[in-house]
């Protein structure tokens, strides 16, 4: 473990500006050996802590923070981010909804989906790829999937730990590679005789680092255009480095999350009751544990150079609705497909290419094809990173379509502009409208660790109605300025940060 990184996340949760009788629980990892840089396992005080560590023992829903797990399988499977998902109630007696209960009856790409935290093209994505394949591949990733989840799963009623989070969220920066985490390398006894020495960490490959091209170039960020930062979860932002996250609220606000990576640290703070039950309503995932998080981690790549996270070879980009989308090169100009969760996917007259495909975004420098190799075990804590120069995307966007949600750069936390290039509209609270399920999730919770029966969620997601009379469906968004607001919590990276070029996740060297 590192000294700095646990002396950080320590004085993180001492000063951590928390509700009432709530919580915590952090776990810093890194991401090119998973060993673990630094636990916390309460709120801390000047008291002696509770005997639970909730870093390690903890098991809490995690809330829409499992959406890009989901939304990567699926470019994993062969999706673009420029096809297309049905935006409408589902039939059957599982009744998601959206966090804001409205939606547009139409088809949105799925980064569209993905940067506004749509529950209903979510779970199509999950109908379609079908569960059991979602549950593999969360189990690839270290978690304990419920026996019957369902398709609740795919928006967030996986219980976890901040510890298996950190260690899945480090896949997004390391290029797709595992690391189980482990905390001790060697035991030695008062003689210096070894009693225990690790083996160097073996990763497993749980994504094509291509995949990771989607969602990583969804979470790099520009300004907006009028200059003033884009994104709302700006207490994230470590000045120097390109920072990624998610956060997420589960039923009746029990649970808030914030899980997110730099090229060089990963980490996940939970914030709770420890004994289960809601939070005030003013409790917003990226206002409370985001700030926690960032101190931590800013604590940990002290003295570090600043680096970047870098693209994989293979990838190209293509302004698609006014926003810059990374595809492989094979896919690039291929027909959109749009999906309904039937897995009975057509080739789709609504998002129309044009004859010659749109321009493609100024090439990237490609960093050096990863190897996949154990990683040595090392006797200094988080390790140097390597200085990535970039160059700025120039690409101007492609004025057509309804997803057309922001400026290049379109982030994964929900907060670009509306179609149009407009702001949010006035009033927009800093994590979510109040009472509206500030993150989207839509979990299925009851109970301390937010397991057992649908409920009712904030978002309004994962819950069941009676002959529920479906709402209205919004006015053409192909038309009309797309009046879902988008959700504030999604990967998102930070303004700020010295990376505007569509440099994607990769191996750290």
């Amino acid at each position: 473990m590192s000294a700095p990184a646990q002396a950080a996340a320590e004085q993180a949760s001492r000063t951590a500006d928390l509700p009432g009788g709530a919580t915590l629980g952090a776990a810093l990892v890194r991401p090119d050996s998973g060993e673990v840089l630094a636990l916390v396992g309460q709120k801390l005080t000047d008291g002696r802590p509770d005997d639970w560590n909730n870093a390690t023992q903890a098991r809490r829903q995690v809330g829409s923070s499992i959406k890009p797990l989901l939304y990567t399988l699926a470019l994993q499977r062969g999706w673009k981010q420029s096809d297309t998902v049905l935006d409408a109630p589902i039939s059957g007696t599982y009744q998601p909804m959206n966090y804001d209960r409205r939606w547009t009856g139409r088809y949105v790409t799925m980064r569209y989906s993905l940067d506004h935290s749509l529950n209903l093209p979510t779970v199509r994505i999950g109908q379609e790829l079908g569960v059991p394949t979602f549950e593999a591949k969360l189990r690839e990733l270290g978690f304990t999937p419920p026996a019957d989840g369902g398709l609740s799963l795919t928006i967030g009623t996986l219980e976890a730990s901040p510890l298996q989070m950190a260690a899945a969220y480090a896949t997004f920066a390391n290029g797709g590679l595992y690391y189980a985490p482990t905390l001790v390398r060697k035991v030695e006894d008062p003689r210096g005789k070894v009693l225990y020495a690790r083996p160097a960490p073996k990763p497993r490959r749980v994504w094509d680092a291509q995949s990771l091209a989607g969602p990583g170039h969804a979470a790099r960020r520009r300004e907006r255009p009028d200059g003033r930062p884009g994104g709302l979860a700006t207490r994230a932002q470590i000045p120097g480095w390109p920072v990624g996250g998610k956060t997420g609220t589960t039923n009746d606000i029990k649970d808030l999350w914030f899980a997110g990576v730099t090229p060089t640290v990963a980490g996940a703070v939970w914030v709770g009751r420890q004994e289960g039950g809601s939070l005030p309503s003013w409790a917003y995932s990226g206002e409370i544990p985001t700030p926690v998080w960032q101190q931590a981690v800013a604590g940990a790549l002290a003295g570090q150079v600043p680096s970047s996270f870098r693209e994989p070879p293979g990838i190209t980009y293509r302004v698609v609705r006014q926003v810059n989308m990374a595809f492989r090169e094979t896919e690039a100009d291929q027909d959109v497909v749009a999906r309904d969760g039937s897995g009975s996917g057509t080739r789709s007259s609504f998002f129309p290419r044009r004859n010659a495909p749109a321009q493609a975004a100024p090439a990237p420098t490609q960093a050096p094809d990863p190897q996949v190799q154990d990683v040595p075990a090392q006797d200094t804590g988080t390790p140097d990173a390597q200085q990535t120069d970039t160059q700025p995307d120039t690409q101007q966007p492609d004025t057509q379509g309804p997803d057309a949600a922001s400026q290049d750069g379109s982030s994964l936390d929900g907060q670009s502009p509306e179609p149009g290039g407009q702001d949010l509209p006035a009033g927009t609270a800093p994590d979510g409208p109040p009472g509206n399920g500030q993150d989207g999730a839509g979990q299925n919770s009851s109970g301390q660790n937010g397991s057992g029966q649908d409920g009712s969620s904030q978002d309004g997601a994962g819950q069941s109605f009676p002959d529920p009379a479906p709402p209205e469906p919004l006015p053409d968004p192909a038309t009309t300025p797309d009046p879902v607001t988008p959700a504030p919590n999604e990967l998102v990276p930070l303004p700020g940060t010295p990376d505007p070029s569509p440099n994607e996740i990769q191996p750290l060297n």
